[in-house]
């Protein structure tokens, strides 16, 4: 028994270059593989997948941004409605923050990254470049308190969070604040003690996984909703700052008056919890055992 799905080739286009272009060369990103066919790899490789919910593999990010026929995703839902059996349960795996682009069968489960959706799971919103360029984290000078790398204006300023916490910081040289391609950004990451992680586009950032990747204490500056994952299973403040945006104005409060113990404790433990809960392997190994039946 497969257990999965067998879906056309046009629904698993797993090229990403929107995301490619933050790099300085692009093509040191080429065989990086996100979320969707990473997890999908995964599970073509795993032995026993008897015993689960069935895998619909649909790299539904690339699909929908780069793939899709302009008639309302047409070819997509005939797919669905001629071959999912309504009387059996599904899973898929969901990256991008637009979510679903219309309605799809009530008996998909669904690991969500960059948005929280119906019948849904939410998963870390992981990125292929962490595991890049994780090396020397322990050893690297963090000269630097705290930093934002990233676009502020635009529709990644939801709502002016991301304006507002720069104009709140940025005369403060403790704060750090650029644009920069991906691996500068990595190093700064690196040498920052803090790093901010405002809710971009979607509800929640790849900053904030970043961070924790690289070593570096996340500040989570979440919206109209938290959407964090492992919420049963983990303690966030033990490892990170959470900060509604309304709040903004305690983060040089809270992370200023910071003891060094409680600084060298919550990175200890996102460092430690790193591998079982953050990596891709982990995410992917997270998937496979809530679908155990």
């Amino acid at each position: 028994m497969n257990n999965y799905v067998i879906t056309p080739e046009c629904f698993r286009n797993e090229y990403m270059h929107s995301y490619h272009e933050q790099y300085s060369d692009p093509s040191l990103s080429k065989n990086l593989k996100w979320i969707e066919p990473y997890f999908y790899d995964y599970w073509m490789n795993r032995e026993n997948k008897e015993n689960s919910l069935i895998y619909l593999p649909i790299f539904w990010t690339c699909y929908y941004k780069f793939d899709s026929d302009s008639l309302g995703h047409e070819e997509l839902k005939k797919f669905m409605m001629n071959n999912l059996d309504p009387d059996k349960k599904y899973f898929t795996v969901l990256q991008g923050s637009d979510g679903f682009l219309g309605d799809i069968p009530y008996n998909i489960l669904t690991f969500a990254s960059g948005t929280r959706v119906d019948r849904g799971i939410t998963i870390p919103l992981v990125s292929p470049y962490t595991d890049k360029y994780r090396s020397n984290i322990l050893n690297t000078n963090r000269d630097i308190f705290c930093s934002f790398i990233g676009i502020i204006v635009g529709t990644n300023d939801w709502n002016g969070i991301k304006s507002d916490m720069v104009e709140r910081l940025e005369e403060d040289n403790k704060y750090y604040f650029r644009t920069l391609y991906y691996e500068e950004t990595v190093e700064i990451m690196k040498r920052s003690v803090f790093t901010l992680c405002p809710r971009g586009f979607g509800p929640t950032s790849y900053r904030l996984y970043e961070a924790i990747a690289f070593g570096s204490i996340p500040i989570y500056i979440w919206g109209e909703y938290n959407l964090l994952p492992y919420q049963n299973e983990l303690n966030w403040d033990d490892f990170s700052v959470i900060v509604h945006y309304s709040d903004m104005d305690k983060i040089k409060d809270i992370i200023e008056n910071m003891s060094v113990d409680e600084i060298n404790r919550k990175r200890e433990k996102l460092i430690e919890l790193y591998d079982n809960y953050f990596s891709m392997d982990a995410v992917c190994r997270y998937i496979c055992k809530e679908v155990i039946i």
